[in-house]
């Protein structure tokens, strides 16, 4: 479980990277922000549930600030725009190609 948290986390680090060198040279990042939400808050998302998998009961308490990572993320995928409004996003852009 430790090695797919690492395994989404250098993922979403590299499309960020890359978004990033994409602004820098004055492209347009429209869709690429969008990918970006998705993938990270996704990925906050799985690695959040994999922490609370690998803690057990403990994951549930305040064990560590466990649980509280869980719950702003969850809250996340909601505030930072929700996962289904980036995808119609990327979805139009990919159309519109």
């Amino acid at each position: 479980m430790l090695a797919e948290c690492k395994v989404d986390i250098e993922s979403a680090r590299a499309l960020i990277l890359k978004t990033a060198r994409k602004l820098h040279r004055g492209k347009d990042v429209t869709m690429d922000v969008s990918l970006c939400k998705y993938l990270s808050t996704e990925m906050c998302f799985r690695v959040a549930h994999r922490v609370v998998q690998i803690f057990g009961g403990r994951g549930y308490t305040k064990y560590r600030g466990i649980e509280r990572f869980f719950r702003d993320v969850r809250a996340a995928r909601i505030y930072e725009g929700t996962s289904q409004i980036h995808l119609l996003n990327i979805g139009k852009r990919l159309l519109a190609e």
